[in-house]
C-alpha cells in the first residue's frame, strides 16, 4: 500500500488501475496487431485485440506508443487499450515506410504481428530499441522462404555489423540463406567477426556461420586452427576444436593434446567430447581425470560423464571395466544429476 501511495505522489495520478492489473492480478495481456493500409487516402487503421483468457487475466488497460515512418520523418502517437478490440487511425504523408506498434517495447506481452516483408526490413531501419530491429531481423528474413528478396539478405549484411551483439548472433545464423554476392561479402564480414568481435558468444556463432559460407576446405581448416589456437575465450576455444574435427580429425586431436593442461572447464569438457568419439583406449586415462579432478565443474561435468559412456561404446571390454569404480563412485557421491546421467 505505501509503494502505491509513494508510485502516486510522485506521478501525481491514481494508480490502482496499474497495481490491480500488473501486480495483484495474474496472467499477462495477449495482444494481436493487424492494420488496414489505406494508399487512397494516406491513412493507417491498426487494430488491436487482445485474446488472452478472461477466465485467468483482466482485460488490460495498456496506454502505449505507436510510430508511423513516413516521407516526413517519424511521428509517434500515444494511444491507450482499455477494451477488448480497439482500432487507431493515423494519417501519413507520401510513402508509408514503416510502423512500430509499442514503440518504447515496453508491453509485456504475447503479440502476433502480420506485416509485410517489406515492413519488417524498413522497421530495422528506422528502429531504435533492440527488440523492435530483433523481430525486423527474425521476420524480414524468413526461414520458410527459398529465396530471399535483395532488400532481406542485405538486412542479414548489415544485422551482422548491429551494435547488439544478440542481433549480430541471430544474424549470423541466418547467413547461410545468403546467395551470390552477398554469400561472399558474408564470408568476408564473417572472417572479420571471428577474429576481432568483442563478444565471445558472437565469435561462437560465427564459427558456426563460417562453415555455411566457406567451401574451400584448407582455408576453413586455417580458420578454425587460428580460433583454437589464438582465441582468448576458451568457449570459442572449446568450439573450434570440435568443429575442425569435422574438417580434420588429426589435425584436432593434435591440437587437443596440447590443450590438455589448460585449467579451464569449457577446454576439459570439449577435450573429453572430442575423445569420446575419436580417440582411442589411450585417451581414457584423460577422460578419467577430467571426470575425478577439480577443473570440470557444474553441467560440464555431466557432459564429461556421457562423454565417458559414449567413449566406452567404441572401446574393446577391458577398457570398461576400468570405468566400472568411476561408475560406482558417482553412484554413490555424485548428485542427483550426475546420477541420471549413469548407464
Amino acid at each position: 500500500h505505501n509503494l502505491i501511495l509513494a508510485f502516486e505522489e510522485v506521478s501525481g495520478e491514481d494508480l490502482n488501475w496499474f497495481f490491480n492489473q500488473w501486480y495483484l492480478g495474474s496472467g499477462h495481456p495477449e495482444l494481436k496487431y493487424s492494420q488496414v493500409i489505406d494508399t487512397l487516402n494516406h491513412k493507417l487503421i491498426v487494430t488491436v485485440e487482445q485474446t488472452q483468457d478472461l477466465e485467468r487475466s483482466p482485460i488490460y488497460r495498456i496506454p502505449f506508443e505507436i510510430a508511423v515512418f513516413d516521407e516526413a520523418g517519424k511521428h509517434v502517437h500515444a494511444v491507450e487499450l482499455d477494451e477488448l478490440k480497439a482500432s487507431f487511425e493515423f494519417g501519413y504523408t507520401g510513402t508509408l515506410k514503416a510502423y512500430i506498434y509499442d514503440n518504447q517495447q515496453m508491453i509485456l506481452s504475447q503479440k502476433e504481428e502480420s506485416k509485410s516483408i517489406d515492413h519488417f526490413v524498413n522497421q530495422y531501419y528506422l528502429g531504435e530499441r533492440y527488440m523492435a530491429r530483433k523481430e525486423a531481423l527474425m521476420n524480414g528474413v524468413p526461414e520458410e522462404v527459398s529465396e530471399l528478396s535483395d532488400a532481406s539478405q542485405q538486412l542479414v549484411l548489415d544485422a551482422l555489423k548491429d551494435s547488439f551483439w544478440h542481433i549480430r548472433s541471430l544474424a549470423l545464423g541466418k547467413v547461410g540463406q545468403l546467395k551470390g554476392t552477398y554469400a561472399s561479402a558474408a564470408k568476408e564480414i564473417v572472417s572479420g567477426i571471428l577474429k576481432d568481435d568483442p563478444k565471445s558468444d558472437v565469435r561462437v556463432a560465427a564459427l558456426s556461420a563460417i562453415k555455411a559460407l566457406e567451401v574451400d576446405t584448407v582455408a576453413l581448416m586455417t580458420l578454425l586452427k587460428g580460433r583454437v589456437s589464438e582465441d582468448r575465450s576458451y568457449a570459442v576455444i572449446s568450439v573450434a576444436l570440435r568443429e575442425l574435427a569435422g574438417v580434420d580429425t588429426e589435425e584436432a586431436m593434435k591440437l587437443a593434446e596440447t590443450l590438455q593442461t589448460e585449467k579451464s572447464s569449457k577446454i576439459v569438457y570439449g577435450i573429453t567430447q572430442l575423445y569420446a568419439v575419436k580417440g582411442g583406449p589411450e585417451k581414457f586415462d584423460f577422460i578419467k581425470s577430467a571426470l575425478n579432478g577439480k577443473v570440470v565443474r557444474g553441467f560440464d561435468r555431466l557432459g564429461v560423464l556421457n562423454s565417458l559412456t559414449i567413449f566406452l561404446t567404441r572401446q574393446d571390454p577391458q577398457v570398461a571395466e576400468k570405468a566400472l569404480d568411476l561408475y560406482a563412485k558417482q553412484s554413490e557421491t555424485g548428485g542427483m544429476y550426475m546420477k541420471m546421467f549413469l548407464p
